[in-house]
């Protein structure tokens, strides 16, 4: 029987592989020893400087980027889990475009136990490459315009003492608040501070001035909306 020299896997393959979403292919490329992680990143995106926004995420379209394949395909965490493994190893874009696809694909889904897991891996690198303040502004509000259940990601947040949530919550700004707290989210506004009031943990946060800010905001949308019904 004929032998063939074996040959070794470049970006090429781990692009195609990608493409053509075979995990299993696509985790072992990633693995390789001679291959740079990072040549994903160099190769995911079929346009300049196109990355995904978290404050941008009802925009983004996944279908742009080769990385919002992955993820969308990656049903079983498999490329996700070993992108992360590797972290250090790894330019802190592509990470970034990896965690906020993770996040936007359960948004899209309406997937709340999907979309805690991804806000986990945010946790667990945040400090590491994360800059952004944005991000649950951003969140919620898109979680609201979707109609979706805030209360299991929030139960989360306030129950997760391996993060300090409670600052990332106090870097949303007043405008954010205002268009987060809009007439048309009472129902979001109403279940985050019930959430809230209801975790002692987090009394320390209301009670600082963006605390009570976030607080005052949110009640006083549900009462305006409360107005209008009767």
């Amino acid at each position: 029987m004929q032998q063939y020299q074996r040959i070794e896997p470049d970006k090429y393959a781990l692009y195609l592989a990608c493409l053509f979403r075979k995990k299993e292919t696509a985790s072992l490329l990633l693995n390789h020893p001679d291959i740079d992680p990072n040549c994903l990143y160099l190769i995911m995106n079929e346009r300049d400087s196109f990355d995904f926004d978290p404050a941008g995420l009802a925009d983004s379209n996944l279908s742009e980027s080769l990385i919002g394949w992955i993820v969308a395909a990656d049903v079983d965490g498999s490329i996700g889990d070993s992108l992360l493994k590797i972290a250090e190893r790894l330019e802190s874009e592509l990470i970034l475009d990896l965690l906020c696809c993770k996040i936007l694909v359960p948004l899209r889904k309406s997937d709340s136990e999907s979309l805690i897991n991804a806000l986990k891996s945010f946790a667990a690198l945040d400090r590491v490459f994360f800059r952004e303040n944005y991000l649950l502004a951003a969140l919620f509000g898109e979680m609201g315009s979707r109609q979706m259940d805030v209360k299991p990601v929030m139960s989360y947040i306030v129950n997760d003492d391996s993060y300090n949530w409670a600052a990332k919550l106090e870097k949303i700004d007043e405008d954010e608040l205002d268009n987060l707290f809009s007439d048309s989210n009472a129902k979001l506004a109403c279940d985050m501070i019930g959430v809230l009031l209801a975790a002692p943990q987090f009394y320390p946060f209301i009670l600082v001035s963006q605390g009570l800010l976030f607080i005052s905001r949110g009640l006083n949308n549900f009462q305006t909306c409360l107005q209008r019904q009767y």
